[in-house]
């Protein structure tokens, strides 16, 4: 997902200097079902390694900044790379630390504002990240093994099938989440 606004990068490099939150209005599908489009995100500039696996981060790409779910971290020469995916999309990206701007602290859209360092979604987004996490690693390490064809097709079956899973429970959740509550 990406902010309405592309001028939106001055103003993150303003408010890195701050170290204060900030509001984006988010477009585009990549996070469904969890953000919408036209969903709002709360920002907070953080360390990247600060980041937990299954966080919400947001990024520079070009001349803007999406939000995806942070899976991992690695180590090239003297960089760090952190790895990034949509909940709605097929493939995942590395992005360069310098490119990492904070951590989404809230989700706001369909009525509901969900916090994301408070329950359940400190757990969801955790196991979230980490099955992510897990396939993304078997699929990379089969393909840097130039292991046979249909080893790395069932690595690929088992990361979309693990997407798959992980976009229900959050439609799920974010459905049971919006139903009223009896008292």
């Amino acid at each position: 997902m990406t902010p309405a606004d592309d001028t939106i990068l001055f103003a993150l490099h303003e408010w890195r200097k701050f170290e204060k939150e900030i509001t984006l209005g988010l477009q585009g599908n990549s996070m469904l079902p969890l953000i919408e489009p036209g969903g709002r995100v709360v920002l907070k500039l953080i360390d990247p390694h600060g980041l937990k696996s299954g966080d919400l981060f947001a990024f520079a790409t070009g001349e803007k900044v999406s939000v995806h779910r942070f899976v991992k971290k690695r180590q090239e020469g003297k960089g760090w790379w952190f790895c990034e995916v949509g909940d709605n999309v097929a493939e995942w990206s590395w992005v360069p630390e310098g490119k990492v701007w904070g951590v989404v602290q809230s989700v706001q859209g369909t009525g509901l504002t969900l916090d994301m360092h408070a329950r359940p979604w400190v757990w969801v987004n955790t196991i979230f990240g980490l099955m992510i996490s897990f396939s993304v690693t078997l699929c990379e390490d089969l393909e840097r093994a130039k292991s046979p064809a249909l080893w790395r097709q069932g690595a690929w079956i088992l990361y979309r099938t693990t997407k798959k899973l992980l976009r229900k429970i959050s439609k799920t959740l974010l459905a049971a989440l919006a139903r009223p509550r009896s008292h």
